[in-house]
């Protein structure tokens, strides 16, 4: 890795030090831990709306993560390959579709680190969709995921995300997605809460490109 490179990476962790400090109202550790835990323990789509919109409410969600210097230093900058999603978390911005496409990306690239950056009302709903995934809850993934995708009007998208799955389970590959996924999803990919121009100048210059761009996301192509 180049000096100029370590230096960037060094202040960018001064800078996000700084952030997080000024920025306290954002979402913990403990308040994704705890998250993670009752989505774990929910048994239907009701209880994952309960908890949703329960942790909704625990956070100001114009802030980035409390630990976005803890969930950034998981990066190796030089090795791994970055995807970045950025936008508010909404139906329209479907941040689904790299969750989706996660276990057969890691399949591809085994150091891929997916960052979703932004915030929405979506934010929760995603974050139970990595979960579930991660744990191999199926059912329970796929009620979440149509949860999402009813709420989002671009009905060819839709068409296109079920026709992917549909033609996962014809193929006999839906139990491979799910065990390339299980218990690696959840560290590849990292939320950091809301980021703004000034912030997204430092990591997205270290954001490695790849062939990763061009074969995202076929679930949705």
């Amino acid at each position: 890795m180049r000096l100029s490179q370590t230096k960037h990476i060094q202040n960018m962790r001064r800078y996000f030090i700084e952030k997080v400090h000024a920025e306290t109202e954002g979402k913990s550790r403990f308040q994704k831990v705890d998250f993670r835990n009752q989505i774990q323990l929910a048994g239907n789509m009701s209880a994952i709306h309960r908890i949703c919109k329960k942790f909704q409410e625990n956070h100001h969600a114009n802030q980035c993560d409390h630990d976005l210097v803890r969930s950034l230093a998981t990066i190796d900058w030089k090795r791994d390959q970055c995807l970045n999603s950025i936008g508010e978390f909404t139906p329209k911005t479907r941040a689904y579709l790299p969750i989706c496409a996660a276990p057969e990306l890691l399949q591809k690239y085994p150091n891929l680190k997916i960052l979703l950056i932004g915030a929405g009302a979506m934010r929760e709903y995603l974050e139970a969709l990595v979960y579930l995934l991660n744990h191999g809850r199926k059912k329970l993934f796929f009620e979440t995921l149509n949860a999402i995708l009813l709420k989002d009007r671009a009905s060819e998208t839709k068409k296109r995300v079920r026709t992917f799955f549909q033609k996962l389970k014809k193929e006999k590959k839906e139990t491979a997605y799910f065990e390339a996924a299980q218990g690696k999803i959840a560290d590849q990919i990292i939320f950091t809460g809301a980021l703004n121009a000034e912030d997204l100048k430092w990591i997205l210059p270290l954001s490695r490109k790849s062939k990763i761009s061009h074969y995202l996301f076929k679930c949705g192509k």
